[in-house]
């Protein structure tokens, strides 16, 4: 690996966004960039060394082919034609271009408010026996700061059968206080999309 200092950001949008019925990665974000295009956006302005995305194979298509070339300018996309493998299996791809990294964070597309605040936060707690979790009010939220052992595990070990909190069981937990609200989002309806495009978030 690089060095100890190496960072890399798996961004997860291999999902089939069933339940708000439009592709989760093409929605706009405060009616500007895409939830896809702002992540990567925050990732490499904050100096992430590289950055992997997992698409839903069906979203890498002709309307969005504007949005993807802006987002391949700085990461890396790997289109999921395999769904039915579930999380862990996107998880496994998109790390396995990440494994010369010390530590990765894990973040999910239904979540675009991540901050700079909670990113520091993260690495300055970085866990090298396991994973960080940023926690509200001592709710766990996203992303997830991961350690290379944990990569190194699930590039040997990996199951279809477990899930990714099965995967942190057998490594050290570390849990990071944060004041923002918003690392505890998940939105997959176009209820929770409205609402939160009226909300606060940072």
């Amino acid at each position: 690996m690089n060095s100890i200092n190496s960072y890399g950001a798996l961004i997860l949008a291999g999902g089939k966004s069933e339940r708000m019925g439009f592709p989760k990665p093409w929605l706009s974000i405060n009616g500007e960039a895409t939830f896809l295009e702002h992540l990567v956006k925050v990732y490499s302005d904050h100096g992430v060394d590289k950055i992997a995305v997992v698409l839903n194979n069906a979203f890498y298509s002709d309307p969005w082919m504007d949005h993807i070339r802006n987002i391949e300018k700085h990461s890396l996309v790997i289109k999921n034609d395999q769904l039915g493998k579930g999380r862990l299996h996107s998880i496994r791809i998109g790390l396995e271009k990440l494994k010369d990294t010390e530590f990765v964070f894990i973040q999910n597309i239904d979540n675009p408010y991540i901050d700079s605040k909670v990113i520091d936060a993260l690495r300055e707690s970085a866990n090298p026996n396991g994973v960080s979790i940023p926690t509200f009010k001592g709710k766990g939220g996203h992303p997830v700061l991961i350690s290379n052992k944990i990569t190194m595990s699930l590039m040997e070990g990996y199951n279809i059968r477990d899930t990714l909190h099965n995967v942190f069981d057998e490594f050290e937990r570390r849990y990071i206080e944060v004041e923002n609200e918003n690392v505890l989002i998940n939105i997959n309806t176009p209820k929770e999309y409205s609402r939160m495009q009226f909300g606060v978030h940072n």
